[in-house]
């Protein structure tokens, strides 16, 4: 059976776009961190951008939207459909491979997705690392941004004290996914000292905070982090893969006198006893306070309940 003309000029076109996609989408960048789950946004634009690129008569002006629609009909892509916190149902993402199935696209890649230039962080993070055995109920991305310095007699930066207010203290809510709601927030990037890519496989990259800088996360955000209860697990949990340096690079980077107290209360409450840089810096803290005549007691874990103060850190314990 002769192929007409027509028929013709349409297979070379969508050929030459499938090949540019899949020189665009092998391998995941900065930019682009998943070449699996994209935004659909995102998608459609570099569907146009490929348009432009070919500009082959006949197809100069074929929207992003129905090149998008021609893909899903030839089962390329498919839609991944979230819900939307006022309750309306939106495709959000794309999910790119003949192979690939919605069912096996991992939480991790849709909040990259969510977030390209974020940090995926609290009860993820502690989920990731292996520091918990409960189950996790949400899941979190942060954007970095620089908040002022504190002022002179200011106790802290609000990020560490965790007294940002906001409608939801778990951040701002993006959608629900399968019954889990995820997360955006915005973070002082001063205060987000330890992060790391990984890759998840050959096609997507996460950029999420290491072990020591989640067990940070976990005493100024301890309900972003699953809760009291998921904090001193995580903490008894991590002791074993601890490093203690980077800890210490850490505490000194962020200099806040109030989360070295944190610190040696948990470290000290779970009977161990740190050595180098971070046993000499928690010791000086110990010594500061012992001297302290005017010290306040400062939440262990803000924004949840205590009922008895450590003399020692001086903190209120849960």
């Amino acid at each position: 059976m002769q192929i007409s003309k027509r028929e013709k000029e349409r297979r070379q076109f969508w050929n030459r776009v499938l090949a540019s996609l899949a020189e665009q989408l092998s391998r995941p960048t900065e930019q682009m961190p998943s070449t699996r789950c994209l935004p659909r946004q995102a998608f459609v634009q570099s569907l146009t951008s490929v348009r432009d690129t070919l500009s082959i008569d006949g197809y100069k002006h074929i929207t992003g939207t129905a090149m998008l629609e021609y893909l899903v009909t030839a089962r390329l892509v498919q839609l991944l459909e979230v819900e939307l916190p006022e309750g309306r149902m939106q495709e959000k993402f794309v999910v790119w491979g003949i192979t690939e199935s919605l069912e096996s696209t991992e939480p991790l890649e849709i909040l990259q997705a969510t977030a390209r230039d974020g940090i995926i962080c609290y009860f993820t993070a502690v989920h990731f690392h292996g520091l918990t055995t409960q189950g996790v109920s949400h899941h979190h991305i942060a954007r970095l941004r620089h908040y002022p310095q504190p002022q002179q007699g200011q106790k802290d930066r609000p990020e560490s004290l965790g007294e940002r207010k906001a409608f939801d203290p778990l951040g701002s809510k993006q959608f629900t996914y399968r019954g889990m709601p995820y997360y955006l927030t915005q973070r002082e990037r001063d205060l987000v000292v330890g992060v790391q890519r990984r890759y998840l496989d050959e096609r997507t990259i996460i950029r999420i905070t290491t072990l020591e800088q989640t067990l940070l996360d976990a005493l100024h955000r301890p309900m972003s982090c699953g809760g009291p209860a998921v904090v001193f697990e995580a903490w008894e949990t991590a002791l074993e893969r601890l490093d203690e340096r980077r800890l210490a690079e850490y505490l000194e980077a962020i200099a806040s006198s109030e989360v070295d107290r944190r610190v040696g209360y948990m470290l000290e409450n779970l009977g161990h006893r740190p050595g180098g840089v971070l046993g000499e810096r928690l010791a000086r803290m110990r010594e500061e306070l012992a001297r302290a005549t005017n010290q306040t007691p400062i939440a262990l874990l803000p924004g949840t309940e205590s009922d008895s103060i450590n003399p020692y850190w001086l903190v209120e314990v849960p």
